[in-house]
Order: C-alpha cells, then sequence, then structure tokens
C-alpha cells in the first residue's frame, strides 16, 4: 500500500509540473512562431514595407512583444505594433489570445487621441483555440468630432468590425 500511495505522489508531482510548465511552453511556441512569420514572402524584397521583431519579453502566463513597421522608401516614417499576448489555457478564450494595437509617431498619435480619446484607432484580437483554429478580430471605434486641420468642419467615422 506505501509503494502504491508513493507512485500516485509522483505521477500527481509530475502533473502539477507538466500543467505548470505548460504555459511557458505556449509563450515559447508563440515567440517561435511571431519570430519564423517575419521570413513570410509577403515581406520579402518586393514589400514597400520592413517588419522587424523589436522586442519581445516572455513571460510565464503572459507575455508582451513590439514589433515596428517601416517604410522602406523613407526609414523615418514607421510605427510600432504591440501585442499584449496570453498563453495561459482558458477553456473560453482558447490556448493563446494576442490584443495587438498600433503606436503611430507622436504627431500621428496626437491626432489618434483626439478622435478615438482612450480606445486605440484599431485593434487586433487574436486567438489560438484549443483546436488549432485561428480566429481574428479588428476593431475601430466611432467618432464625430469637428477636424483639427478645419474645426468648422465635422468628421465623423462610424467605426469598423471584422
Amino acid at each position: 500500500m506505501r509503494k502504491l500511495k508513493i507512485a500516485l505522489g509522483v505521477v500527481l508531482l509530475l502533473a502539477v509540473g507538466v500543467a505548470a510548465a505548460f504555459p511557458w511552453y505556449l509563450g515559447w511556441q508563440t515567440e517561435q512562431r511571431l519570430r519564423a512569420g517575419l521570413d513570410h514572402p509577403a515581406l520579402g524584397n518586393n514589400s514597400a514595407v520592413a517588419v522587424a521583431l523589436v522586442q519581445y519579453d516572455r513571460g510565464w502566463l503572459n507575455s508582451s512583444a513590439v514589433h515596428r513597421v517601416t517604410l522602406k522608401a523613407d526609414p523615418e516614417v514607421y510605427f510600432d505594433v504591440h501585442h499584449a499576448i496570453r498563453h495561459l489555457p482558458d477553456p473560453e478564450r482558447g490556448l493563446v489570445v494576442v490584443h495587438s494595437t498600433p503606436r503611430w509617431p507622436q504627431k500621428v498619435q496626437a491626432a489618434a487621441d483626439y478622435y478615438f480619446g482612450d480606445k486605440p484607432a484599431v485593434s487586433v484580437h487574436t486567438v489560438l483555440r484549443f483546436d488549432r483554429y485561428v480566429s481574428i478580430t479588428v476593431e475601430s471605434p466611432a467618432f464625430s468630432k469637428p477636424m483639427l486641420a478645419n474645426p468648422g468642419v465635422k468628421l465623423t467615422w462610424g467605426g469598423g468590425s471584422g
């Protein structure tokens, strides 16, 4: 009986260890896929933009990353895409959830903040489900405000989601 208790204890301990390591492994896999995506043919020599991974901070349950998108014709023109990555499996959300939002250059960001307030002008929500199906949702909030350049004219954006 004592040997059975020891064996069950070892099995339980191994199961807990695997469960604890699984989110870290998902984070590692997600990082590898983000890095491999930079070699996509659409980003080759014929592309008008260059995309580089400039930061990746991997944690046990969550990670963050930043891609920089640069116009090849003028490297001074760029924007960053910030990714908040959750790789803690959740039965309602899936294996990995990535929330991506752009950070524009200062002048553009000031205009985006004026029109969109505290919400990002566009956000992308990517979910890798347990069946390995990937769903991507793109959202942009609505606004109606006077134009920055011409306050007498009202600019209205009905928002978008898809």
